[in-house]
C-alpha cells in the first residue's frame, strides 16, 4: 500500500525517463527548478527501486554447499526482552530487509541537510573538460607518488604513534572509578567496543576475572575521559554564550586583523629583546580570551596606536570608523602589554626553555610544600606575565641559578652569551618569587582574595584607614612584598582575624600587615613637601610636581591604585626611591618599599588622565576599574533589570562608542548620582572633578542598556507570573514553579550567577524560549534572547555547597511568605523577606541569648523548606539564621522603642515637610505604631536624607547596652520617608499634596552611603591612627562628609530659594502652586535640557536651540511686555509655532493623565 501511494499510477511513465536534463538546468541554490527533477524524494527512492530490479542479475546457485556461519560471540540484536509487539515488527523487518531498524541505523541513513546542499552546488553543473583534464593529471601525480612507497605518509604515522603513546600514558594511571546513570552506560558503550576490537565477549559487571576487570577499568577511565573534555568544552561554550560581540565592534576588530594579516612578517614592534611582525600581532588578538591590559607602556602604546590606524583608516568603512578608533586604542593597548610581559625574554629564553622541557619531571628545586620539576618550571616562564621581582629568596634564586647554568652550559651559542646570563639572573629571581609565594599563600588566600574583591565596598577594619575597606585590605595583601618578612604586633593580630574570619571563614595568615603604614606616610609626605618645585613626571603637555602630589596623595581616601600606567609610575618609583634614600630607619624598610610601590602607581592615573597620554578610553577604563572595585554593591535597578557596579564595569569595559537615549533621562540621574556616591568613597575629589563627564557618559549608557533591558526582562516576568505555580523544574533541591523563578528574579540586586548546573541551564532556557515564543514582543526581539539566557544562568544555580549558597536558598524560600510577619518586638516587625535577606549577613557560629525567641523562629524558618532532604541540608544555616534574627528583632525593637517614646516627647514639632506634605514628630510616631512592617520600601533619596538628619538629633541615651549597636539601623528611614505614599500613619493625606520629585533634582543631592551597623566602642581612635590626628574616624568623617554635603546643597538652593522669595512677593506662596503643574513643567524642561544645542526655532539673524530656550523659560520676565506686542498678528502666529514645537518635544514622554496639563503650560 505503501508503495503504490507514492508511485502515479501504472500508466505514467517511469520517472528516470520523464525529461532528460542536464544538471546546468538545477539551480544550485534554493529555491529550485523542480520541474524536471523527481517530485519528491521518495518517488527519487522507488525510481531507483525499479532500475535496481530490471537490472537484477540473478546469481547461479553454486553446486556445493555454502559453509556454515561462525558462531556468534556476543549477544544478538535478537537477544533484548522486547513487547510481543515491538518483537513482530523487528521479525517483519528481518524478514524483508535483514537488519533491524535502530537509532543507529537511522541516523546514518539521514545525510545532514548541509551535505545535501554542499554535494548539490558541487555537482549541480556538468563538469567542463578542464576539469576533467586537471583530474586526470592529479591522477598521474597520485600514482607518481604512490611509487614512493610508504615514505610520504612517515609523519602522519609518527603522529598516529605519538597520540597512542599519550593515550596509553594517561590510561597507564592508576585510578578505579564507580560510575551511575549516563556514565555508566557511555562506559557500556566503550566496553562492547573495546570487546569488539579484542574478539572476546562483553563482561558482566559483576565478572572478577582478571581480564574482564581490566577490560571495564579501561572503559571506566575512557568514560571519564570523555566525560572531562565534553564537560570543559560546555563550560567554555556556556560562558561564551551572548559574550561575544557580534555588532560593529566584531566587524571592526576582523576588518582590523585580517588587515594586519596582508602585512604578513613585516616588524610591528620592537620592545626590550621582544619583536613582533604584523601577523604574529594579529594571531596574538585573536588567541586572547579578553583585551584587560592594565600594565602597558603608553608610549609604545600610541606608536601602535598610529601604526594599526594607519593601516586600517583605508579599508574601514564610514558606518564602522568610530567603531574602529576605539577598537585600535583597544588592540593597540593589549599589544603594548604583551609586550610588556615579554620584554626580557630575548632568543636565549627559547633555548632554555627547550632544554629544561628535554629533562621532563626531573626536580629542579624544592623549598617547604613548594616543589618544581623542570617541566612545570618551564611551564611557568612560558606563561609568565613579566619575569619583575622584588621579595625572591637569594639562597633559593642562588640554587636554581647553579642548576639551570649547568643544563644550557654546552647549548649557548657564543653570540648569545650576554642574553642567557640575564635570562638565568631574571628567570631564577623569578622561579624563587613564584616558590615564596606558594608556601605563604595557598588555596585558601586566593579564596579569601576573591570574597575580599567581590565585597569591595564593604568596611573591612574602619579604625585603620589604610584598610578601611574590603577592597584595599585585598590590594595591600596582593601587593605585599611577602607576608612572613615582617614582625607582626600581637595586639593588632586578632583585629585583623576577626575581620578576616567576618569575610570568608577559612584559614587565614596570621601577619596581615605592620603597624608603619603612617610612619612612612609622614616620612614621604615631608620629603615632599620640603621639595614642592621638583618635578615629578611629565607626559605631554602636563608635569607634576612633588607639591602636587603630596596634595592627591594625602586627599586620597585609599592609597589604592585602580589602573595604573607602567612607564609613569616606574619612573615616579625610581625617583621616590632615590630622594628617600636615608630618610627612614633601616626596621622602615618594608614599609617605605610597599608604600612608594603604591604611591607611584596611585600618582600614574591623575598623570595619565590629565595628559591624555594613556590614550581617549582610559577615563572610561578607569572607571570602569574604580567600579569593579565596588563589587556587588547596586549601582541601579530598572523593574526588575538590575546591575551592581561590577556588572557595570564590565558593561563599560567592552563598550564601543557610549550612547544615549533622551527617553532614559530619570533613570540617567540616577544613576549618575549613585555613581558620584559610590566613586566618592575611592578616589579624591581632584580626580573625581576630572571624571565628570566620564561619568556622565557612562551613566547615559548604562541607562540607555538598563532601559531596553528592563522592559524586556519585565515583559518575561509578567509571562512567567501568567504560568503561575506551573513547575519550571527541579533546581537546587527542590521544585520551583514560574512564580518562584519570577520572585527571584525581581529580589536579586543582578542576574549574575557564578555556578550554573548546565543540565537545568539547558532545561530551563527551553522552556522560556517556548513561553516567549507563544506570546512575542517585536520592540524586545533584539533583547529577549540575551535575557533568557541571563535568565536562565540565574535561575539554574547548581544545589548548595558553601554556606553562602545555603543561605541564598533559604531566603529565596523564606521570600515565598513575601510580607507576612515572622516575628516582631514591640512596635518592630520583621516580614518573611526581610529576615530572609537579614539572615544572609549572619555571623558563622553565633550562639542564642534568648533560646526561646530562637526556637519559636527556628520553627518557622524549618516550616518553609519544602523537603526533608533539603531541610536536612540546610540545617546549620536555619538554625545560626533563626538565631541572628532572634537577636536583631529584639536589638531593633528596644532601640526603635526609645527613639519613638523620643518622637512623642517632641509632640508638635516638625519633623519633615515637603510641599503641602508635613509630619509632626508626634504624627511621625504615630505612623511607627502602625506602620504593617519595616524595609522593602524605595522612597526618595532626598526624604530620607530629611528623615535621617531629624532621626539623628533624637536623643538615645535610654538605649539599653544591647540594643546600641542597633541604633544606626534601628529606625528604618525609608520606612518613614515612604509612609506619605501609602498612608499608614492614620492621618488623611491626598495624594496630590505630595509633590512629585523630578529624578534631575534628586541626583543633585550627594546622598550619604549607609554607616555601618558598628558599636562606637569598637571604632574609637587606636594607636593605628595616632599619626593621623587630623584625620577623623569613621562616624566622624561621616558626619564631617554630611554636613560637607549639606553645604554644598545649600549653595546650589539658594539661587532657587531666592527665586522662589521673589515669586512670593509677587504673587501668591509656593504651597499654592499646582503639583501636577509643577510636574509638567519639569518634564519640559528635562526634554529641553536633553536636546541641547539642537536648533529650536531659526530665522535670519535669530537662532534659538533648545538650551537657550529651557533658559529663557526657567528665568523670570525681567521686563514688561508692552501691550502692542502682545496684541500684533505676528505674536499669535509665533505662539501656536511654539506650542507645536514644545508639542513635538515632550509629546513622547507625557502620560496620558497629564496632557491638559501640558498643554495648559504650552498656552501660558
Amino acid at each position: 500500500m505503501a508503495e503504490q501511494g507514492l508511485s502515479d499510477g501504472p500508466g505514467e511513465v517511469p520517472v528516470y525517463e520523464e525529461a532528460k536534463a542536464t544538471a546546468a538546468e538545477f539551480s544550485p541554490y534554493p529555491p529550485y527548478a523542480t520541474e524536471p527533477a523527481p517530485p519528491s524524494v521518495a518517488d527519487t527512492i522507488i525510481a531507483g527501486r525499479d532500475l535496481r530490479i530490471q537490472h537484477k542479475s540473478t546469481p547461479r546457485k553454486s553446486v556445493r554447499l555454502p559453509p556454515r556461519p561462525a558462531k556468534p560471540k556476543g549477544p544478538k540484536a535478537t537477544d533484548v526482552k522486547l513487547s510481543k509487539r515491538a518483537a513482530r515488527a523487528h521479525a517483519r523487518c528481518l524478514r524483508r530487509y535483514g537488519a533491524v531498524l535502530t537509532d543507529r541505523l537511522e541516523y546514518m541513513s539521514k545525510p545532514s541537510r548541509r551535505s545535501i546542499i554542499y554535494l548539490w552546488r558541487e555537482h549541480a553543473h556538468t563538469l567542463p573538460a578542464e576539469t576533467v583534464k586537471a583530474r586526470g593529471v592529479n591522477q598521474i601525480k597520485k600514482g607518481v607518488l604512490a611509487l614512493s612507497g610508504d615514505k610520504r605518509i612517515v609523519w602522519a604515522r609518527n603522529a598516529t604513534v605519538a597520540f597512542a603513546r599519550g593515550i596509553q600514558q594517561r590510561l597507564s594511571r592508576p585510578g578505579s572509578y564507580v560510575l551511575a546513570d549516563g556514565m555508566l552506560r557511555l562506559s557500556n558503550i566503550i566496553l562492547e567496543d573495546l570487546c569488539g576490537y579484542m574478539h572476546m565477549r562483553m563482561p558482566s559487571r559483576r565478572c572478577t576475572h582478571p581480564k574482564a576487570k581490566f577490560m571495564m577499568e579501561m572503559s571506566d577511565k575512557v568514560a571519564v575521559w570523555i566525560d572531562e573534555i565534553l564537560a570543559e568544552s560546555d563550560d567554555r561554550m556556556l560562558m561564551m554564550d551572548f559574550d561575544e560581540d557580534n555588532g560593529e565592534m566584531l566587524e571592526a576588530f576582523t576588518i582590523l586583523t585580517d588587515l594586519m594579516y596582508k602585512k604578513e612578517d613585516k616588524q610591528l614592534l620592537s620592545y626590550g629583546k621582544f619583536n613582533q611582525t604584523y601577523t604574529e600581532a594579529a594571531n596574538v588578538l585573536k588567541e586572547t580570551p579578553d583585551f584587560d591590559a592594565t600594565q602597558f607602556n603608553t608610549t609604545l602604546a600610541n606608536q601602535l596606536k598610529n601604526d594599526l590606524a594607519a593601516v586600517a583608516k583605508p579599508n574601514t568603512p564610514n558606518n564602522i570608523a568610530p567603531f574602529m578608533k576605539d577598537m585600535v586604542e583597544i588592540c593597540s593597548n593589549y599589544l603594548a602589554q604583551h609586550a610588556e610581559f615579554n620584554k626580557d625574554k630575548g632568543p636565549s629564553i627559547k633555548i632554555l626553555l627547550k632544554a629544561m622541557r628535554a629533562k621532563g619531571n626531573e626536580q629542579l628545586y624544592q623549598k617547604g610544600k613548594a616543589k618544581r620539576t623542570y617541566t612545570k618550571a618551564a611551564a611557568e616562564l612560558e606563561c609568565a606575565r613579566g619575569l619583575e621581582s622584588d621579595h625572591d629568596d637569594p639562597n633559593l634564586s642562588q640554587e636554581i641559578h647553579s642548576r639551570l647554568s649547568k643544563l644550557i652550559e654546552t647549548q649557548t651559542p657564543a653570540d648569545l652569551k650576554t642574553d642567557m646570563n640575564e635570562t638565568l639572573d631574571v628567570c631564577s629571581k623569578y622561579l624563587s618569587q613564584r616558590a615564596i609565594d606558594e608556601i605563604e599563600r595557598g588555596p585558601a588566600f586566593d579564596i579569601l582574595i576573591k570574597e575580599l574583591e567581590k565585597q569591595g565596598a564593604d568596611p573591612f577594619t574602619p579604625q585603620y584607614p589604610c584598610v578601611e575597606t574590603n577592597f584595599a585590605a585585598a590590594y595591600v595583601l596582593k601587593s605585599a612584598p611577602g607576608l612572613c618578612g615582617v614582625m607582626p604586633d600581637e595586639s593588632k593580630t586578632q583585629t585583623f582575624v576577626a575581620a578576616l574570619h567576618k569575610v570568608v571563614d577559612t584559614v587565614t595568615p596570621k601577619a596581615l600587615t605592620k603597624d608603619m603604614h603612617d610612619k612612612a606616610l609622614q616620612s614621604l609626605l615631608k620629603m615632599m613637601k620640603s621639595n614642592p618645585n621638583v618635578e615629578l613626571a611629565k607626559r605631554n603637555n602636563y608635569a607634576m610636581n612633588y607639591a602636587t602630589a603630596a596634595a592627591e596623595t594625602e586627599a586620597a581616601p585609599l592609597i589604592v591604585p585602580f589602573m595604573p600606567v607602567k612607564d609613569i609610575a616606574d619612573e615616579v618609583k625610581s625617583k621616590l626611591t632615590k630622594d628617600m634614600e636615608g630618610k627612614f630607619s633601616s626596621d622602615m624598610e618594608i614599609p617605605v618599599k610597599a608604600l612608594i610601590q603604591d604611591v607611584s602607581r596611585y600618582l600614574s592615573q591623575p598623570i595619565a588622565m590629565r595628559s591624555g597620554v594613556a590614550g581617549e578610553r582610559y577615563p572610561i577604563n578607569f572607571l570602569a576599574a574604580v567600579k569593579k572595585s565596588l563589587g556587588s554593591r547596586p549601582l541601579f535597578k530598572y523593574k526588575s533589570f538590575g546591575q551592581t557596579y561590577a556588572d557595570a564595569a564590565e558593561e563599560l569595559k567592552y563598550a564601543g562608542p557610549l550612547e544615549s537615549d533622551p527617553k532614559c533621562e530619570n533613570l540617567q540621574h540616577e544613576i549618575f548620582s549613585e555613581m558620584k556616591r559610590g566613586v566618592l568613597t575611592r578616589l579624591a575629589p581632584t580626580i573625581t572633578s576630572n571624571l565628570n563627564d566620564t561619568m556622565e557618559d557612562a551613566s547615559k549608557h548604562l541607562a540607555k542598556v538598563g532601559s531596553e533591558k528592563g522592559e524586556a526582562l519585565q515583559h518575561l516576568i509578567n509571562l512567567m507570573k501568567e504560568q503561575g505555580e506551573t513547575p519550571l523544574g527541579q533546581i537546587q533541591g527542590y521544585q520551583q514553579s514560574y512564580l518562584d523563578g519570577a520572585r527571584r528574579i525581581e529580589n536579586a540586586p543582578s542576574l549574575t550567577n557564578e555556578k550554573v548546573d548546565k543540565g537545568v541551564y539547558e532545561s530551563v532556557r527551553r522552556k522560556l524560549t517556548t513561553l516567549s515564543e507563544k506570546k512575542p514582543a517585536s520592540e524586545f526581539a533584539k533583547q529577549m534572547p540575551a535575557i533568557i539566557d541571563d535568565v536562565s544562568k540565574f535561575l539554574a544555580a547548581p544545589f548548595p555547597e558553601s554556606e553562602a549558597e545555603k543561605r541564598r536558598v533559604l531566603a529565596d524560600l523564606m521570600a515565598r511568605k513575601e510580607n507576612e510577619i515572622l516575628g516582631k518586638e514591640g512596635i518592630y516587625k520583621l516580614t518573611y523577606a526581610e529576615g530572609g535577606e537579614e539572615l544572609m549577613k549572619a555571623p558563622v557560629g553565633i550562639k542564642a541569648q534568648d533560646e526561646n525567641t530562637k526556637k519559636q523562629l527556628l520553627e518557622k524558618v524549618n516550616a518553609v523548606i519544602p523537603e526533608k532532604k533539603l531541610q536536612d541540608v540546610l540545617k546549620v544555616s536555619a538554625n545560626e539564621g533563626a538565631t541572628y534574627l532572634s537577636e536583631i528583632i529584639k536589638g531593633r525593637g528596644e532601640a526603635m522603642q526609645v527613639i519613638h517614646d523620643e518622637m512623642k516627647k517632641e509632640e508638635d514639632k516638625d519633623f519633615i515637610s515637603v510641599g503641602k506634605f508635613s509630619k509632626t514628630h508626634e504624627e511621625a510616631a504615630k505612623m511607627l505604631e502602625t506602620a504593617p512592617h519595616f524595609g522593602g520600601q524605595h522612597p526618595s533619596p532626598v526624604l530620607v536624607d530629611k528623615v535621617a538628619e531629624q532621626v539623628e538629633k533624637l536623643s538615645t541615651s535610654s538605649v539599653t547596652e544591647k540594643a546600641k549597636p542597633f541604633i544606626p539601623g534601628g529606625l528604618d528611614t525609608k520606612a518613614l520617608a515612604a509612609s506619605d505614599k501609602s498612608n499608614v500613619g492614620g492621618v488623611d493625606v491626598p495624594k496630590t499634596d505630595v509633590p512629585k520629585i523630578d529624578v534631575p533634582k534628586i541626583s543633585e543631592y550627594r546622598v550619604t552611603p549607609p554607616v555601618p551597623q558598628v558599636p562606637r566602642t569598637l571604632v574609637s581612635d587606636g594607636p593605628g591612627t595616632s599619626s593621623r590626628a587630623a584625620r577623623p574616624s569613621s562616624f566622624d568623617e561621616d558626619a564631617f562628609r554630611k554636613q560637607t554635603e549639606k553645604e554644598e546643597r545649600r549653595k546650589r538652593e539658594e539661587p532657587e530659594r531666592r527665586r522662589r522669595l521673589e515669586a512670593e512677593k509677587r504673587g501668591p506662596a509656593i504651597e499654592d502652586v499646582d503639583p501636577e503643574r509643577e510636574h509638567a513643567l519639569q518634564i519640559l524642561h528635562s526634554q529641553l535640557r536633553a536636546r541641547g544645542a539642537e536648533m529650536f526655532y531659526k530665522q535670519p539673524h535669530t537662532e534659538l536651540t533648545h538650551a537657550e530656550a529651557f533658559q529663557w523659560l526657567s528665568a523670570e520676565p525681567s521686563i514688561k511686555v508692552d501691550k502692542s506686542i502682545k496684541e500684533c498678528s505676528d505674536t499669535a502666529r509665533l505662539h501656536k509655532k511654539f506650542e507645536r514645537k514644545l508639542n513635538h518635544v515632550v509629546s513622547a514622554s507625557t502620560p496620558a493623565n497629564m496632557y491638559d496639563t501640558m498643554q495648559g503650560i504650552f498656552i501660558i
